[in-house]
């Protein structure tokens, strides 16, 4: 029976890593293909210098540019709404005295926090790509990422 419960969290974890995928992709093409067709349709035509269509187009070109930065600042937003470990990850890096682990469960894995009573930031094999470095924490708690 564990071994089903553990298959059904496998599979909701690559579900969520599925969704995310799928959210930036989407968020991708939504901000950069505009860009592209401005930037297919100006190689292809030859716009006089003080045109409207000219003006237009590079009104259109800034506008778009704008969705190009927007892209950016919304990936880091899709990845701190939609996956755990991202989000876990940034508070132990930038404010580790705000971050409270998750309660105990069952179903601890390699990818999830677990307090182990002392001051440490300690790293899991399966995690080793991870790169952080060991710190302190304010409220006297260590939260380490388990290891199975």
């Amino acid at each position: 029976m564990f071994q089903v419960e553990k298959s059904d969290s496998i599979q909701t974890q690559e579900n969520r890593i599925t969704i995310t995928l799928i959210a930036v992709v989407i968020l991708f093409m939504v901000c950069q293909i505009p860009t592209a067709i401005i930037l297919i349709y100006d190689l292809f035509h030859q716009i006089p210098e003080r045109s409207v269509e000219k003006n237009i187009l590079h009104g259109l070109g800034n506008i778009f540019n704008f969705l190009v930065t927007i892209n950016a600042a919304c990936n880091f937003m899709l990845y701190c709404a939609l996956s755990d470990k991202y989000r876990r990850t940034f508070l132990l890096t930038f404010m580790p005295s705000c971050y409270t682990p998750p309660s105990p469960s069952r179903h601890n894995t390699a990818y999830s926090s677990m307090y182990d009573g002392t001051c440490t930031l300690n790293q899991s094999v399966r995690a080793s790509s991870l790169r952080v470095p060991a710190m302190n924490c304010d409220s006297g708690k260590v939260y380490r990422h388990a290891s199975n």
